[in-house]
C-alpha cells in the first residue's frame, strides 16, 4: 500500500482503527467489521481502490454509495464510522406508544 501513499498518509499507515480490518487485494482494499463473522455479509464494510484523485470507497454498510477521500487517514475516520454497528443498517423497532392516554390535571 505504501506505493499510493504520499509522505503525510505514510507517517499514518500503520494507524489502526479498533475493530477494523484492512486486507489487501489486486488493485485495491477491503475494509471489514472484525467484530462480525466472516461469513456474515455484514463483515464487509468497504472496498476501497486507489485513483489519481486519492481514494474511491464503496461503502457496502449503511446506505449504499461511493465516496472518493483524497487522504488515507479521511479514508480510515469514515471507515471506524462503520465498525461495531455505529451505522445503521436499515430499520429500527417502533417506538411503543402509551396504551393509557396522560392524565389531565
Amino acid at each position: 500500500m505504501s506505493d499510493v501513499l504520499d509522505d503525510e498518509d505514510r507517517e499514518e499507515e500503520d494507524r489502526t482503527v479498533p475493530g477494523l480490518l484492512v486486507e489487501e487485494l489486486d488493485g485495491g482494499w477491503r475494509l471489514c467489521d472484525d467484530g462480525v463473522a466472516g461469513g456474515d455479509a455484514a463483515h464487509v464494510i468497504a472496498y476501497v481502490e486507489s485513483i489519481a484523485a486519492g481514494f474511491d470507497v464503496v461503502w457496502c454498510t449503511g446506505p449504499r454509495r461511493r465516496q472518493q477521500f483524497s487522504r488515507w487517514t479521511a479514508v480510515m475516520d469514515a471507515a471506524a464510522r462503520h465498525v461495531g454497528g455505529h451505522r445503521s443498517s436499515g430499520a429500527t423497532a417502533p417506538v411503543r406508544i402509551p396504551h393509557q392516554p396522560p392524565a389531565r390535571g
